[in-house]
């Protein structure tokens, strides 16, 4: 069984490079990185933030407008001739503007990305991630490659220490923000940030009291429900990569389309996303569309739940463009993308419109032998097997 690529393999592609460190994921993971590169890499790092700064020291520090980005980008790559630049998501406003000119100079550009396989990946691709990858969509280029069975380290839950980060990162960014232009972040860097990260625990508390027999929603209705999955309200995967821009048209959308197609036995199941309980809840939208559609007893709406489970016992999934939709492909659940995802491909998603999914689901069976090999194509060439918040000691790195 062939070994899966580890941060070992990934440290080994800079040689000789004067690298640029952008913003990365919450946490010290850019730093402890950084560390870890050949003594022969010239290393350098912008801070956009306090957060920023408190996990990666650097005297590099940015405070002006995102309109005059550009031109300090331009300035200090030619002036330290960065050579490659590395940061993590590649739609924030920051990195938009800095990929463009990196690629205008002809300068290396590694983007990090939560893992297309996960939990126990990470996603490093150069040029972009996600619907910016390179990677084909045609089933012929996959088709003629190997299957491959990876043989990967598994991790522990890292949620706990994601989320002191979190709270770490605005709570600095938010105290010292006279010294930055937290304008510039691609979320909202404010006091608010900080009483939602509190309204994160309270609520997921009581979901987990109101929802403690929420998995015996699936056994009752197995192979009988439609899985919908949300994605964060402001993530920029919805934002850039859906053509309806947000959470709340997507939920109007299935729901209109299950009423009028649906099965009279069927039921639709609405997953929210672990990550935007804070910020988002939409009962309202969903109880009173399904009222006046007559359908309040075929729709749920549910936080807690695992994945899993949920796509083993589901008829059908429903996603934009969610890493979960890879992870329905893996259990053999029918799914539907109606964003722009790198696994909607011919073969394994289906391919009709929506109207026709909840009638024909059933039917459709996904090429298991393409997943595959479009897995293999992951593991081999973007997938890590790490954590961005654990200690680079579990992943059982040489020094």
């Amino acid at each position: 069984m062939k070994e899966s690529m580890n941060i070992n393999s990934l440290i080994s592609k800079f040689n000789n490079e004067n690298i640029l460190f952008l913003q990365g994921p919450l946490g010290p993971f850019f730093k402890r990185f950084s560390k870890y590169l050949n003594k022969n890499n010239k290393i350098y790092k912008i801070n956009f933030t306090a957060g920023d700064f408190i996990f990666y020291p650097s005297k590099y520090n940015y405070k002006g407008s995102l309109n005059n980005l550009k031109s300090y980008l331009d300035n200090f790559y030619k002036l330290n001739k960065i050579t490659c630049i590395i940061l993590f998501g590649d739609t924030r406003p920051i990195h938009e503007i800095a990929i463009n000119l990196a690629k205008k100079l002809n300068i290396k550009i590694y983007v990090f990305e939560e893992g297309y396989l996960r939990p126990n990946y990470i996603t490093c691709e150069m040029t972009g991630v996600n619907a910016n990858s390179l990677m084909s969509k045609n089933k012929n280029d996959y088709k003629k490659l190997n299957t491959y069975k990876e043989n990967s380290k598994l991790f522990k839950s890292s949620f706990k220490i994601m989320a002191f980060y979190a709270l770490m990162y605005y709570t600095f960014s938010i105290i010292f923000q006279v010294f930055y232009n937290n304008k510039n972040y691609h979320r909202p860097l404010n006091i608010m940030e900080l009483f939602r990260w509190f309204r994160h625990f309270y609520r997921k508390a009581k979901y987990s009291i109101l929802e403690k027999n929420v998995d015996n929603l699936a056994k009752k209705y197995s192979k009988k429900y439609f899985l919908a999955v949300l994605q964060v309200h402001n993530d920029s995967q919805i934002k850039k990569h859906f053509k309806d821009k947000g959470m709340k048209k997507f939920i109007v959308k299935t729901i209109k389309s299950f009423a009028k197609n649906r099965a009279n036995n069927n039921v639709l199941i609405f997953k929210h996303h672990p990550l935007d309980i804070a910020y988002t809840d939409y009962s309202n939208i969903i109880n009173e569309l399904t009222k006046r559609l007559g359908i309040s007893d075929k729709v749920f709406y549910i936080h807690r739940g695992n994945i899993p489970n949920l796509l083993k016992n589901a008829k059908g999934c429903i996603c934009i463009n969610s890493t979960v939709g890879m992870q329905a492909l893996y259990h053999n659940c029918p799914t539907i993308v109606l964003g722009n995802a790198i696994y909607n491909i011919d073969g394994l998603v289906y391919k009709n419109d929506l109207d026709s999914f909840w009638q024909n689901a059933h039917n459709f069976v996904s090429n298991y032998n393409l997943y595959l090999k479009f897995q293999g194509y992951l593991l081999k060439n973007n997938q890590y097997n790490a954590n961005f918040y654990l200690n680079f000691k579990e992943f059982e790195i040489g020094n």
